[in-house]
């Protein structure tokens, strides 16, 4: 298994992962993220080997070398993105075609949410800089996951906290409206 040849690791359930090199696939058998059961091949090839047998890492699993596994409908191609985490990540931040949370839209959409709860405290002064944070890690998702689709999932969080934060800014503006309003007219009414 040479280190210049990129390999390609299927589970069980049809997921593909890679390209990864020989070091690579060593280290994710060593982590256990590479079982017996599942399949390998080199990049380009169609077949599909069970990496148990395969010649350049059956030494891992104390097996010897065998022929190709049939390649299975159920994956007709390298449907996951290379992971810098290998297969199986374990934090589960990635799906299973290989994209991850963007980060910054789960920020958003909780700064959100927390922004509309914290309105009715002082006028709304502690809602403004989580729905102001809101707005601009949403805007900054948004951008992210615009300029990179293949690589970020939450949109839908992003716009949440978007629309959150702006509601909890409509919010202020209306009660502080409405207060400053309410208290001038009733100074105009008694003469003040």
């Amino acid at each position: 298994m040479s280190n210049l040849t990129s390999y390609h690791v299927r589970d069980s359930q049809g997921n593909t992962y890679g390209p990864a090199n020989a070091s690579t696939l060593r280290q994710w058998v060593a982590q256990g993220r590479i079982v017996a059961g599942m399949s390998i091949a080199e990049e380009g090839s169609a077949d599909w080997y069970e990496v148990a047998t395969h010649p350049a890492l059956a030494d891992l699993f104390g097996q010897t070398a065998a022929a190709p596994v049939a390649a299975s409908a159920a994956s007709p191609g390298y449907a996951a993105q290379p992971s810098a985490s290998g297969p199986a990540d374990s934090l589960g931040y990635r799906s299973s075609a290989g994209q991850q949370l963007n980060i910054l839209a789960l920020i958003s959409m909780i700064a959100g949410i927390l922004s509309l709860p914290l309105f009715p405290c002082c006028c709304g002064v502690f809602s403004i800089p989580f729905a102001v944070s809101a707005i601009i890690m949403g805007f900054i998702a948004l951008s992210q996951i615009k300029k990179d689709p293949d690589r970020y999932t939450g949109k839908g969080m992003a716009i949440a906290g978007i629309i959150c934060g702006f509601c909890a800014i409509a919010l202020t503006l209306a009660y502080t409206l409405f207060t400053f309003g309410f208290a001038f007219l009733n100074a105009a009414r008694h003469g003040r």
